[in-house]
């Protein structure tokens, strides 16, 4: 019973409490795309690590997110890195050594990125579930006039 303060405490530091969770409603197509993109900066097992910190801070001072919301970012973006990473594999052992691919081969890369879209969907409805209002609002701002964008110029 002693160390329950000290759990209590912990939980409150790390899970967002009620007052700031936010309810996030499912993603459009054009904003999984989007966080495609934006978890793809901040996440890629193909980019320098040292470059990664830099776009998670340059997101993080963009946005204003405070620790907690900026350490929701980096979880994020290590999500997005395992799970890749092991999209990416797959990818690579169904191309190897093929000079051409399959219909059977195209519906199984198909089938990958639904993967990756489903799990980008989960890590980017968890990421802006832990953000304060104000914050929520400009990133999905920010992903609207990106997708606006993309449209007006026949950019999928």
């Amino acid at each position: 019973m002693r160390y329950a303060s000290f759990w209590l405490l912990a939980a409150s530091i790390v899970l967002p409490s009620a007052a700031t969770a936010q309810s996030v409603p499912a993603l459009s197509a054009g904003q999984v795309r989007f966080f495609v993109s934006f978890l793809e900066r901040v996440g890629s097992a193909d980019v320098d690590p040292a470059l990664l910190s830099h776009n998670e801070a340059g997101v993080s001072t963009i946005f204003s997110l405070n620790a907690s919301e900026a350490a929701a970012l980096h979880l994020a973006a290590m999500s997005y890195r395992k799970q890749m990473t092991a999209i990416r594999q797959t990818e690579n052992a169904l191309i190897a050594g093929k000079s051409g691919l399959s219909s059977a081969d195209l519906a199984t890369i198909a089938q990958l990125v639904q993967t990756r879209n489903g799990f980008v969907a989960a890590i980017a409805a968890s990421f802006l579930a832990s953000l304060r209002a104000e914050v929520l609002t400009r990133v999905l701002s920010d992903a609207q006039q990106t997708i606006d964008f993309r449209n007006a110029k026949g950019i999928n």
